[in-house]
């Protein structure tokens, strides 16, 4: 729609908005507990595809006066889910009435509804224009803010952004951060999944390229969700639809090689991972590795295994075949080393009776 709507538009809502000298300041969060259920009549206009933005301030001149509210009540009231009508804008894609909406009810901007979803959380998972919208047009908004603000999950409009596969989204929501929101990005002690994290999960390797652009040494290590990396999460994946092991592995490798010495919360390096799910690509790739740490008899885990300790454990024949034949790999010390249990690789295989693993493993065990 052509910008001629916002001159009559925004003349007509300020005349609704002055019509009553005992409205509230609405220029600050929302903080009232006591929400009235929305008259249904501003619902729809809210959401109609076929109602423009007209037609909405239509519907809140009449019912307003047929019912003589004060606008700043009616636009306190939400639906049964919690959603303000500007939440319902945003869902719908309604750039002009959200934009609207904002525009004099700026504090509806920074209220959540049953889950925490601001309007901006909403948007970030379709509605890019009403995201444009929201961030673009009013300076004096704080963006990082409203960026960085959790819902009830934990979840920031990034992460819902990611999570919907919205590369769009992804890429306004990054040039609307500044510099604090980014620390706050990439900080290790982020509480839930990282948007890095999620791109893997969802395997949509666009959005995970475009976040590897961001500004990040080398000489740092990738978020951790709950101790586990977005490298453990790229091993751990095992559905062909995803992102793919070899893929996403390399991807982030390439952003940080400390990744690979990353353990998550049960002790484990990423290669403990690809060897107890047997995959050798990956096993490879990661003895590629370009790093201090070239010595592979210190990769252990927590319970002091190596490599073969964990690929004879869960009879990864290939993954032993291949460790065996490793230049990287010293084969008698790897083979007969004894983890904090006082087992070597073949006790494991033994014990387990991964006797695929065993034969392998006898030529050297003492």
């Amino acid at each position: 729609m052509h910008a001629r709507w916002r001159p009559r538009c925004y003349e007509r809502v300020d005349k609704l908005v002055r019509r009553w000298s005992g409205s509230p300041d609405n220029r600050f969060p929302f903080s009232s507990q006591n929400d009235d259920v929305m008259i249904y009549e501003f619902y729809e206009a809210a959401r109609d595809e076929n109602r423009y933005v007209y037609n909405f301030v239509g519907v809140l001149d009449e019912v307003s006066g047929r019912k003589q509210l004060d606008l700043s009540i009616i636009i306190d009231q939400v639906t049964p889910a919690g959603d303000s009508l500007l939440h319902v804008a945003a869902e719908f894609g309604r750039k002009e009435t959200a934009e609207l909406i904002a525009c004099f009810f700026p504090k509806l901007l920074y209220k959540g509804n049953i889950k925490g979803d601001t309007p901006l959380d909403v948007a970030a998972r379709a509605n890019n224009e009403v995201m444009e919208a929201i961030l673009l047009t009013f300076e004096n908004i704080n963006t990082s803010h409203l960026i960085t603000s959790e819902n009830k999950f934990g979840n920031t409009p990034l992460h819902e952004a990611v999570v919907s596969k919205n590369l769009d989204g992804v890429n306004i929501l990054l040039k609307a951060h500044d510099d604090v929101a980014l620390a706050r990005y990439w900080n290790n002690a982020y509480p839930n999944k990282s948007p890095m994290y999620l791109a893997v999960l969802t395997g949509d390797l666009e959005i995970l390229h475009f976040l590897l652009q961001i500004p990040f040494s080398s000489n740092l290590t990738i978020s951790n969700c709950r101790g586990n990396s977005p490298l453990h999460a790229a091993i751990l994946e095992r559905k062909p639809a995803r992102i793919g092991y070899l893929e996403g592995v390399s991807i982030l490798l390439n952003k940080s090689t400390l990744t690979a010495f990353q353990k998550n919360s049960e002790g484990n390096l990423p290669v403990h991972l690809a060897c107890e799910g047997g995959h050798v690509q990956v096993v490879k790739k990661l003895l590629e590795v370009k790093c201090p740490w070239l010595d592979v008899r210190l990769w252990l885990n927590n319970n002091g295994q190596n490599m073969l300790h964990i690929a004879a454990r869960n009879g990864e024949k290939n993954v032993v075949k291949y460790l065996l034949k490793t230049p990287k790999i010293i084969h008698d010390e790897t083979m007969n080393e004894r983890d904090v249990n006082g087992d070597t690789p073949l006790h494991l295989a033994s014990r387990k009776l991964c006797l695929d693993s065993a034969p392998s493993l006898t030529r050297q065990e003492d």
